[in-house]
């Protein structure tokens, strides 16, 4: 029969987006690297539980892996005919072990330094899609697929994954003079350049808001105005790549950098005066706090937004957020769609963000409205008298 015995903590850390803790820990016979939703995060959301891979036995490890602890919820040791090194026992410190989080903040690798030549190894990765199919993470020191590892893959594409965000979460620490640039000072001057290009607007016809938070994703909010419509959109938000998306679709680089466009109504300006002699009202502050709820959704709930998505919006009416892809979007808005530069290999989407009537909702749900019958309804009501 097992005994539970003490757990000791090597590494705690959290997430840079703050909802995620990565933990390092052993039993005095076994090391185990988990990822765990932190509890604010767990009382918000729930969706991401716990992710736990093996590491390293202390001990030389028995010939069968221990099924009586697995259901006990101990961490088990590794079959010593499942180590490639059986004899590799020795216990990492926290001055050894450092975490690289992906960049979408869902999967870490865990890295361990050599104290005699300073070299490092990751020694296990729990990616994104760790809890799938009995899958829960790789490990260096594992030669066999198992319940609590799996081998560490020769994929030059996980490594490359895993140094590209080493670089990216190291260059936030850089200063804006140094080279390569943080990536917020060296992006977000061509998002909004993208922005006013858009909207055809001058800084003095924009109105910015800065979102606060203490974490990851950061993000300003731009409001602009065409003769129909306010916009708001945000200016930022995909420099982080989304959460999920890798799972739901074939080509993710198309779908995970996003910025949000919010589109609504407004009275059309008068006839006489020029556009640009119209000075620019900024709208309420609950409507900015909507929009900045929606972009930090999908790393506080581990999922993903995109064109057909739908939402809350909360309304007196009750209509419902439907989400556009930037083409539709813009014809809405009487715009000519524009495309934002690549980052990192990935394309940028622009998707908007339009309410619509829960009638409207419910036939499109039920395919008797298609999206671009409903665009073309909507683009009557905001063409130009």
């Amino acid at each position: 029969m097992s005994v539970q015995r003490a757990i000791h903590s090597i590494v705690f850390e959290t997430s840079p987006y703050g909802s995620v803790d990565a933990i390092v820990e052993h039993d005095s016979r076994a090391v185990y690297f988990y990822l765990n939703e932190n509890p604010a995060s767990r009382e918000r959301s729930g969706r991401f539980g716990m992710r736990a891979c093996w590491v390293r036995n202390l001990e030389k490890g028995p010939h069968v892996i221990n099924i009586d602890e697995m259901q006990a919820g101990i961490a088990t040791m590794l079959p010593r005919h499942d180590c490639i090194d059986p004899e590799l026992q020795h216990l990492p410190t926290a001055d050894t072990l450092k975490i690289v989080w992906l960049e979408e903040g869902t999967g870490a690798a865990l890295i361990e330094q050599s104290q005699e030549d300073q070299t490092e190894t990751i020694i296990a990765v729990i990616p994104p899609w760790s809890g799938i199919d009995g899958f829960h993470g790789y490990a260096s020191n594992c030669a066999n697929e198992t319940d609590v590892c799996w081998p560490l893959p020769d994929n030059p594409r996980l490594m490359k994954r895993i140094e590209n965000a080493r670089q990216f979460w190291d260059s936030w620490q850089a200063t804006p003079t140094a080279a390569p640039q943080p990536p917020w000072e060296a992006r977000l001057p061509a998002i909004i350049a993208s922005h006013d290009q858009r909207f055809s607007a001058t800084p003095e016809q924009r109105i910015e808001r800065e979102v606060p938070g203490q974490h990851f994703p950061i993000l300003k909010i731009l409001q602009y105005q065409t003769p129909k419509h306010d916009v708001l959109i945000t200016a930022g938000l995909s420099i982080f790549p989304q959460p999920a998306v890798e799972m739901f679709v074939e080509n993710p680089s198309e779908l995970r950098r996003i910025e949000i466009a919010l589109l609504l109504p407004r009275a059309p300006r008068p006839q006489n005066g020029p556009a640009e002699s119209l000075p620019i009202e900024s709208l309420p502050a609950e409507t900015f706090n909507q929009l900045a709820g929606l972009a930090l959704y999908p790393w506080q709930h581990f999922t993903w937004l995109g064109p057909g998505h739908s939402c809350d919006f909360p309304t007196a009416d009750g209509e419902v957020g439907l989400l556009l892809n930037d083409s539709d979007g813009s014809q809405i808005a009487n715009l000519s769609a524009q495309k934002i530069s690549d980052y990192r290999d990935d394309a940028v989407e622009v998707i908007w963000l339009k309410s619509i009537s829960k009638a409207d909702h419910d036939k499109l749900k039920s395919q008797s409205l298609s999206v671009s019958a409903l665009v073309a309804k909507n683009t009557d009501r905001a063409s130009p008298d």
